[in-house]
């Protein structure tokens, strides 16, 4: 006789427990995880300081490590003074950077109408006449940047009364801003409270964790999440850190290049380039941004046509070769083990399922996957390819 495979009972169908019929297990734990997700997006205001807070704890795990094990000191100990430390080192920062980031930020969206104006005179001077159409040429024959102010001017009310429908009345407005301003503020306090209780104790979780793992396979899964560890830590520890570096060279690289709000630019580029290849936005942001303050230098001063496209361009790739030669190797080395069109689809994929966040997990998720994939599944595979398993799938029957 067949033996059952292990996890269901014997005897008749009718006499079992609905537990105790594995199919449905299997069914009501899928259907569990999807509701806890859920439940988790939900009160994602709860849930997202909570997933912020653990996953630096667990970012941070190494640098813990090696002070508690170099100082003697106790855990709970370094992680207050880390924080500490952190919190010292981020307003130092933000008092030295911030006003600057706050001015430039101003002056942006003070010109902006005028950046757009001469975006348009630019386009207006490339496109010949009998090619503009009606509505545009009518726009265009005052001045772009006074019809922009005055268009908002005219629109104002509609566009508040819109606001306040929206919302449901201008309290709600004034309200809601608050609301966001607290909840902001709120997560500046909890994330750094609940880091420390999460880093105090990771080791107990984790101890608690390997408890539970099934004995006959614990060395297996051991290895696997070892890998995965490396792989997912490697990766988001190494963009983190080089991320920052990168939005740093690029704003002074761009300033020294003459890109007006170089501080923004470079550090928006750097944001972006914690996704392989979606830091490449930057470079026409320079070179636009570049283009139009000619219209603002003496004709005599002004850069020629080659040197706006060429300088921001020139930085760009610059700062990639410090990425690829020296960055990368020495920070996070291959920690993926992922090709360049490897990478390239996951963040597409990525993008398309998720959007930024998305794109931001691809390269993770897809190296877990090829570590299951080439530690699970392929030799199982192999196996059967050459007749030494009977089924394709790797599950184990008793």
């Amino acid at each position: 006789m067949t033996p059952m495979p292990a996890g269901i009972a014997a005897g008749p169908i009718e006499r079992l427990h609905l537990w105790e019929i594995q199919g449905l297990r299997d069914a009501a734990v899928i259907v569990g995880a999807v509701f806890i997700v859920l439940i988790g997006y939900w009160l994602r205001s709860v849930t997202v300081p909570l997933l912020i807070a653990f996953a630096l704890a667990y970012l941070v795990e190494p640098i813990v490590q090696r002070l508690t094990q170099r100082t003697e000191l106790s855990r709970p100990m370094v992680v207050g003074g880390l924080v500490g430390v952190v919190g010292a080192l981020t307003a130092i920062l933000m008092l030295g950077v911030l006003p600057l980031l706050i001015v430039q930020s101003f002056e942006f969206f003070r010109t902006l109408p005028d950046i757009v104006a001469r975006l348009i005179d630019k386009i207006e001077a490339m496109v010949p006449p009998e090619m503009m159409p009606t509505e545009v040429e009518v726009f265009l024959s005052g001045d772009p940047a006074e019809a922009i102010r005055a268009w908002v001017a005219a629109n104002f009310n509609s566009i508040f009364q819109v606001t306040v429908n929206t919302t449901g009345d201008a309290v709600g407005v004034i309200a809601g801003m608050l609301g966001s301003v607290i909840y902001v503020a709120f997560l500046l306090f909890l994330v750094p409270f609940y880091f420390y209780f999460f880093s105090v104790s990771l080791p107990s979780t984790v101890n608690f964790i390997e408890q539970l793992l099934p004995r006959r396979n614990e060395a297996r899964i051991r290895d696997l999440a070892i890998k995965m560890d490396r792989a997912v830590s490697g990766f988001v520890r190494g963009r983190i850190v080089i991320s920052a570096i990168m939005g740093t060279l690029l704003a002074i690289g761009w300033g020294i290049a003459g890109v007006p709000y170089w501080l923004i630019v470079g550090l928006v580029t750097g944001i972006l380039c914690a996704v392989p290849y979606l830091g490449g936005l930057g470079i026409p942001a320079a070179v636009i941004l570049l283009w139009l303050s000619q219209g603002q230098t003496p004709v005599d001063e002004r850069m020629a046509w080659w040197g706006i496209i060429l300088w921001p361009t020139a930085v760009f790739f610059i700062v990639q070769l410090i990425e690829g030669y020296v960055l990368v190797p020495v920070i996070a080395g291959r920690s993926t083990n992922l090709g360049p069109v490897s990478i390239l689809v996951a963040v597409l994929a990525g993008g398309v399922v998720g959007g930024i966040y998305g794109m931001l997990l691809a390269i993770p998720v897809a190296a877990c996957l090829k570590i299951v994939v080439n530690e699970v599944f392929l030799p199982r595979v192999r196996d059967w390819a050459e007749g030494r398993a009977e089924d394709i799938l790797p599950i184990r029957r008793d």
